[in-house]
């Protein structure tokens, strides 16, 4: 995978921010990145003329004032001179398709959005930024710390999901570096018994145990083609009995008390190959309270323009 460099952030002037401020400081330094812009969208309100001609400043002094209000709020938090660039930016218009805008026309690495607690249809913005983004998405809770013990990486052994454990060692292994501690990095298969398997005289418990011997052969290989960096990595192997992976998922990630949740994306459907469609959208949606990274390579969202397009 890419080395993370330029960092987008989209900031709604809410409690939000002080989250998506500190995490995104620890995230920069812990990447030794270089590139960290704060962008705050407001949505477009209609002005009658009369109003635009009687008070001709007046849009531009409101962002002007915001453009002031987040720099305070961000210098205060992060200080005035971090070691990495920084800069600040106020626009109109639609949140994810600005984001996108500015993220492709800035070869972003990375966006860093926020999700507030109780809030119905937060999750909106979040899924089309990983649908149609063309570089790596990572979504912060409201009022999660920034510090990582474990991370939790869903894998069924595909490109994808080894771009997500190699951003993992990545993460590992930075923290290694500046804090001097090993994480642990926990990869969960989840796999599950196919129909027709009484046809082979064996019981389900006996196939089941044939899926599950299968999938270690199958996740020995697979970590033979990566880099582990001598990362502390386990895996777990999870039957699953009620055709939902992603409840198993989202049931370990809690369990485990993971701290990010890694996986990869491909293309315009984003999102591990072991999810199709909404049910890589519903894996997101799960994980609320729990920080999720989705990994894509840079560039790999073919026809990003033409796709903003289809908001």
């Amino acid at each position: 995978m890419y080395k993370i460099n330029k960092v987008l952030v989209g900031l709604d002037l809410s409690k939000l921010d002080e989250t998506l401020i500190d995490y995104s400081d620890y995230f920069m330094r812990l990447n030794d990145a270089e590139e960290l812009k704060f962008v705050k969208i407001t949505p477009v309100i209609a002005v009658p003329d009369e109003i635009k001609k009687e008070f001709p400043d007046m849009v531009k002094k409101a962002i002007s004032d915001k453009k002031a209000q987040m720099k305070e709020e961000i210098t205060g938090r992060i200080g005035a001179k971090p070691p990495f660039k920084l800069s600040y930016e106020v626009s109109k218009g639609q949140k994810a398709k600005r984001l996108l805008r500015y993220s492709h026309s800035g070869d972003t690495d990375l966006i860093i959005v926020g999700r507030k607690k109780k809030r119905e249809g937060s999750g909106i913005m979040v899924n089309r930024l990983a649908r149609r983004a063309d570089c790596s998405l990572l979504i912060i809770p409201e009022g999660t710390k920034p510090k990582i013990n474990k991370i939790h990486v869903p894998i069924d052994f595909s490109n994808n999901a080894q771009d997500a454990l190699e951003e993992s060692i990545q993460i590992a292994s930075m923290i290694k570096s500046h804090e001097g501690r090993d994480i642990e990095i926990v990869c969960q298969n989840v796999y599950s018994v196919p129909s027709g398997y009484h046809y082979s005289g064996k019981s389900y418990e006996e196939f089941s145990e044939i899926m599950r011997s299968n999938a270690k052969k199958d996740f020995t290989n697979f970590l033979k083609k990566i880099d582990t960096k001598d990362a502390n990595i386990r895996a777990i192997y999870s039957l699953d009995t009620n055709e939902n992976p992603i409840e198993d998922i989202y049931n370990l990630a809690k369990g485990i008390q993971a701290d990010l949740v890694v996986f990869g994306a491909k293309g315009r459907t984003a999102l591990p190959s072991l999810f199709i469609g909404s049910m890589a959208e519903r894996l997101i949606q799960f994980l609320k309270d729990v920080p999720v990274m989705v990994v894509r390579r840079k560039g790999t969202n073919a026809g990003i323009l033409e796709s903003l397009r289809e908001f």
